[in-house]
């Protein structure tokens, strides 16, 4: 019993990094969420840049910085739950 513990746990944490190292890779439609949703903080927000400025990822997001006319804004992106599910993105004024 023992050691089917240990192998549920051996594959549980093979699960949970696989998924941390897939959610710390760059990937295009994320960026594609986030460039769609960078300017709702503002109503007379316009992107000057298609390409953010800043991008960063860690395990648990994706965080990305757009040139906007009201200023630079930061998009930080994340899963449903923590490392399944869909991305949702929330865009904020200000710098990474």
């Amino acid at each position: 019993m023992k050691a089917y513990v240990g192998y549920v746990l051996l594959a549980l944490s093979l699960v949970i990094a696989y998924q941390g190292w897939g959610n710390s890779r760059e990937e295009q439609s994320t960026q594609d969420l986030a460039r769609g949703v960078a300017c709702q903080v503002h109503a007379d927000c316009l992107r000057t840049e298609e390409k953010p400025q800043v991008i960063r990822h860690d395990m648990f997001s994706r965080r990305y910085q757009f040139q906007t006319s009201v200023g630079p804004v930061g998009v930080t992106c994340r899963r449903a739950w923590m490392f399944f599910g869909g991305w949702s993105c929330r865009p904020a004024m200000g710098s990474l």
